[in-house]
């Protein structure tokens, strides 16, 4: 699994991703240690093609990975494993988290994590519409599902 940098304080976001990732795998019978959770840079393609240079170095035998630090890096992953002459998905099996517009043009295909962005945006309006002229605030928690789309690089 890749997450975002390391040493800074958590995103939410990112938190959430990390903890569903580990649920998944513990469901599937699986451990993940920590030899196998890494740090992107940062959340763009150039910090996950160097972080793909050190992947190889120290798991040369790694067969996936779950890009938790979205889109943009896996990009950039599957850019460093195809130059070091990896087959993707054949060899390494590349998921990110987001579902950018560009992953469905990109070569491989980038399966990926859709975000629901459109109906949280959608939901947040509505929050607010039904806020404006009350006197107290109602909070109110709203869960929108993610869903994976499968695509050519898993």
């Amino acid at each position: 699994m890749v997450t975002g940098p390391q040493g800074l304080p958590r995103r939410h976001f990112i938190l959430q991703r990390v903890l569903g990732c580990e649920k998944a795998i513990k469901s599937a019978g699986l451990d993940l240690s920590r030899g196998m959770v890494f740090h992107a840079g940062h959340y763009t393609f150039e910090a996950g093609y160097d972080l793909g240079a050190s992947l190889l170095k120290v798991r040369p035998r790694i067969n996936a990975i779950f890009c938790a630090a979205g889109d943009m890096a896996a990009a950039g992953l599957i850019r460093r494993f195809l130059e070091a002459g990896l087959r993707v998905p054949e060899d390494i099996a590349v998921v990110g988290y987001d579902d950018i517009t560009q992953a469905q043009y990109m070569n491989p295909a980038l399966t990926t994590v859709h975000q629901p962005l459109y109906e949280a945006g959608q939901a947040a309006a509505e929050c607010i519409v039904n806020q404006l002229g009350k006197m107290r605030e109602d909070t109110q928690q709203i869960i929108l599902e993610p869903r994976l789309v499968v695509r050519q690089s898993a």
